[in-house]
């Protein structure tokens, strides 16, 4: 009988550790794998890194910019079940068999699985090598292939204890936090500026089509109020051109970018944010003390992003505007610019805001997800 994990490389003092990263498809999946990441360096000095994802741009654009190796694993999107169920099953086989020929190749010690669809054939894969799997769920409410996939994970790490109910039962669970990078977790010990002048805009990692047009609908009447104010607005590639140009003809000043690797510096001088409600992006925003304006994604899966927000609402932290701009555009523009005067104006309400979001930070989740990639490697020596 064939027993692959046996051709493992013994432990070496030459040879070091290699932890694959598997998903991905938006900055906000691939985030927390980049914290731990950094953690594993941190805790094991010499390791190899590999990120094996969906092949999407925005992939290309995040991880061009870290020392790592990536892969591209296409994938079928989880919608194509329904609509080409022969034509899902038979790509998700093929990417299984070419994710086990990657980790034959690489051999990790841990799979750690970020979340995305793009993560199942190599979390799969590794089942059948008797590789550990670790999963990363950063929602309020469990992903599509975190749950499909919790049975085979030797653990999954919970941002929050509540997703615990999407998952398949006997599934082992740990409640870590949202892993956050370095540069960001260390602002959860620095004091909150009084000072601080930015509104930053978020439609996350690609951008967000919706996000963009509200926001810039809500400021632009807001405009004679801004002075002293720095607008940072991430876009999304397809739209950077385009709200540049909105902001220039009716001269608000602002910075305008399709995505910003330089994100930590200005979470440290955002007086509030305006964003989709992305798990990563609040864990970010609240290590950093950022109240926000959240405006969920309407359509995101099991309503996962409005959960986020109504917790963090629960806490006085954010401002929740529902994105109606579908059928009633002007009463969400309407509301939106409301919550932006009432922060633009109000500075006690901004610092209540921020101290209840700082209340939400957990700045060693990444610690705290390497602790049970240790604890994975433990059991392993000892078998």
């Amino acid at each position: 009988m064939f027993e692959p994990v046996l051709q493992l490389q013994p432990r070496s003092e030459t040879i070091p550790r290699t932890f694959l990263f598997a998903g991905g498809g938006s900055g906000g999946h691939l985030m927390p794998g980049l914290a731990v990441a950094e953690e594993l360096e941190r805790r094991f000095g010499d390791v190899r890194i590999v990120f094996v994802g969906s092949g999407r741009p925005i992939e290309k654009t995040i991880l061009d910019a870290t020392p790592y190796e990536h892969i591209a694993l296409p994938v079928e999107p989880s919608t194509m079940l329904r609509r080409n169920p022969v034509r899902f099953l038979t790509n998700t086989w093929n990417s299984v068999q070419a994710a086990r020929s990657i980790l034959t190749d690489t051999w990790p010690e841990v799979v750690i699985g970020v979340g995305g669809f793009a993560s199942v054939p190599m979390v799969l894969a590794a089942s059948t090598l008797r590789i550990p799997r670790i999963l990363l769920e950063q929602n309020s409410v469990s992903g599509r292939a975190t749950s499909w996939l919790s049975r085979t994970a030797n653990t999954v790490c919970l941002s929050y204890a509540e997703a615990q109910a999407g998952l398949r039962s006997g599934a082992r669970c740990v409640v870590t936090g949202n892993p956050v990078r370095r540069t960001i977790a260390e602002l959860a010990n620095t004091p909150i500026e009084s000072n601080r002048n930015v509104i930053l805009i978020l439609g996350g990692s690609q951008g967000a089509m919706g996000v963009n047009q509200l926001a810039t609908s809500a400021l632009i009447p807001l405009r004679n109020r801004l002075a002293g104010w720095t607008i940072v607005h991430q876009t999304g590639q397809q739209e950077e051109v385009t709200v540049k140009s909105l902001y220039r003809d009716h001269g608000i000043k602002a910075e305008v970018r399709s995505y910003f690797n330089d994100l930590p510096k200005h979470y440290a001088r955002a007086a509030f944010a305006i964003t989709r409600a992305g798990a990563t992006t609040l864990a970010e925003l609240a290590c950093a003390s950022v109240p926000a304006i959240c405006i969920p994604y309407p359509n995101s899966v099991r309503q996962h992003q409005r959960k986020n927000a109504l917790r963090l609402e629960q806490l006085g932290a954010t401002c929740r505007v529902e994105d109606r701009s579908d059928v009633r555009r002007e009463e969400t523009v309407a509301e939106l610019t409301l919550h932006i005067d009432r922060l633009l104006t109000d500075h006690t309400q901004r610092q209540h805001m921020a101290a209840a979001m700082r209340t939400d930070a957990l700045p060693h989740a990444a610690a705290a997800v390497v602790a049970e990639i240790e604890g994975c490697l433990r059991s392993r020596e000892a078998a």
